[in-house]
């Protein structure tokens, strides 16, 4: 939700909470629980973006981290080098499986 549509939808609301009321002082109300709900909305969504951000920094510095390691060591932890930026997303777990993939042998290496 874009912080227009949060705001649009907050005056929405506001309008059908204050149609039962009148006067200067439900106006005055109604602007402040107007302007509380938009800042509390735009804080939300900043939140949002800011966690967006962390957790693309985050996943930058896992990949490299990652692309830093040799091939043999990789291949000791069960990963290929082209995996890389699947599993720094999706995790090791989800990893699909590859039926062409050779077991590894116990005690090899």
């Amino acid at each position: 939700m874009t912080l227009f549509e949060a705001l649009s939808t907050v005056y929405a609301r506001d309008a059908d909470i204050g149609a039962h009321t009148c006067g200067p002082e439900a106006e005055h109300e109604r602007a402040g629980l107007f302007r509380a709900e938009a800042l509390r909305n735009a804080a939300a969504t900043f939140g949002r973006w800011l966690a967006t951000i962390r957790e693309g920094q985050r996943r930058r510095a896992a990949t490299r981290a990652l692309l830093r390691l040799d091939d043999r060591l990789l291949a000791d932890i069960g990963v290929s080098r082209s995996e890389i930026p699947y599993l720094v997303v999706h995790g090791l777990d989800a990893r699909p499986v590859n039926e062409n993939r050779l077991p590894a042998l116990a005690g090899c290496g």
